[in-house]
């Protein structure tokens, strides 16, 4: 596994914890509980119109990048009930570039020997302190929700840190915890096959309003 260090356990703890994550996360994911992220959904997507909106019909807009915004928002609002405010910002959170640097370099260590990876000194300390930066913020969430619970939250980090297995009690552990948060966000590696579809869609749609409504 490639990016085992920013989003998995060692390699002897895999099985047994993605095992537990998935049995106590699998009914978050069904259809009434998604159902219950829609007006979160609908907050991020309101955003994106209101931007458009403000822009003007003059302004160019880069819709791919909104939409990236979008997706990013999203997850973090229905997973973590934590806004990344990227429609208010010209960049975005800054844990987008630590994560798309991540994934860049595991995509190059993929190609390249141990050896080779083991000299590059420079990319190995940059990739650590992403990483680190990564997990800092998903770590500060934890502590967060922990000091300050919000039990009427629908959200997974409720989920993540309440939900216990019926038959031996065990929960998530806070480790556990960061690396499900942060697979759930370097999951947005798939908006590359997801946001080209979303955008002609939305081109044919503008074009001929009346024959898609």
């Amino acid at each position: 596994m490639i990016v085992s260090p920013v989003s998995c356990d060692p390699l002897a703890n895999i099985w047994q914890n993605w095992h537990l994550a998935h049995k106590l996360l699998m009914p978050v994911f069904g259809p009434l509980g998604i159902r219950k992220m829609f007006s979160q959904m609908i907050d991020i997507c309101s955003q994106l119109v209101l931007r458009w909106d403000r822009f003007g019909p003059e302004h160019s807009i880069d819709v791919s990048d909104d939409f990236t915004r979008l997706a990013f928002d999203t997850i973090g609002l229905c997973a973590f009930n934590y806004r990344f405010n990227d429609f208010y910002s010209d960049h975005m959170h800054p844990f987008a570039n630590w994560m798309g640097s991540t994934l860049k370099e595991a995509g190059l260590r993929a190609k390249r020997t141990r050896l080779e990876t083991a000299m590059r000194l420079w990319s190995t300390g940059k990739f650590n302190e992403d990483t680190a930066s990564m997990h800092k913020v998903c770590d500060d969430l934890v502590q967060e929700r922990k000091a300050n619970p919000q039990p009427d939250v629908q959200d997974l980090l409720n989920a993540m840190l309440s939900s216990r297995d019926p038959e031996t009690g065990e929960g998530l552990s806070d480790e556990n915890i960061r690396y499900q948060m942060v697979t759930f966000l370097v999951s947005l590696v798939a908006r590359f096959f997801d946001v080209e579809p979303s955008c002609c869609t939305l081109q044919l749609t503008s074009q001929s309003p009346d024959r898609w409504s």
